[in-house]
C-alpha cells in the first residue's frame, strides 16, 4: 500500500507531536520526582523555641519546673530527653536543684532568685 505525500506528511506530524506531548510529561514528572526527593532528603532541625516559650511562660507564674512536671503539662514532648531539655529548653536561664538520688531535680528560672 502506496502513501500519498500529504498522508506521509499528517502522519509524521501526528508523531512529532506526539513526542514533544511525551518529552513535556516526561520533563514535568521528573521535576516532580526531583522535589519529591528533596523533600524526603531535607534535614528536619527541630526548634525548641515554642517548647522553650511554654516552659518560660509557666515559670514566670509558678517559679520552677521538673521536667516531669513539663512532661506531663503537656509543655515538651513526652520522648525528650533530659540532657535535650537543660540545653535546648533551660539553657542558661535556670539553676537546678538536686534533691539527691531517685528525686527529681527542680529547676528555678534566675530571676526568681534574686
Amino acid at each position: 500500500m502506496v502513501m500519498s505525500e500529504k498522508t506521509l506528511e499528517r502522519e509524521i506530524l501526528s508523531k512529532l507531536l506526539l513526542v514533544e506531548n511525551l518529552q513535556t510529561k516526561v520533563a514535568i514528572l521528573e521535576q516532580q520526582v526531583t522535589q519529591l526527593k528533596e523533600e524526603v532528603y531535607k534535614k528536619k532541625n527541630k526548634s525548641y523555641k515554642e517548647y522553650r516559650k511554654k516552659v518560660l511562660d509557666f515559670t514566670d507564674v509558678h517559679g520552677s519546673i521538673t521536667i516531669k512536671g513539663a512532661r506531663q503539662l503537656g509543655l515538651i514532648p513526652k520522648d525528650m530527653t533530659g540532657a535535650t531539655f537543660r540545653n535546648c529548653i533551660l539553657k542558661k536561664d535556670f539553676i537546678s536543684h538536686n534533691q539527691g538520688a531517685g528525686k527529681p531535680a527542680i529547676y528555678y528560672r534566675k530571676r526568681w532568685l534574686y
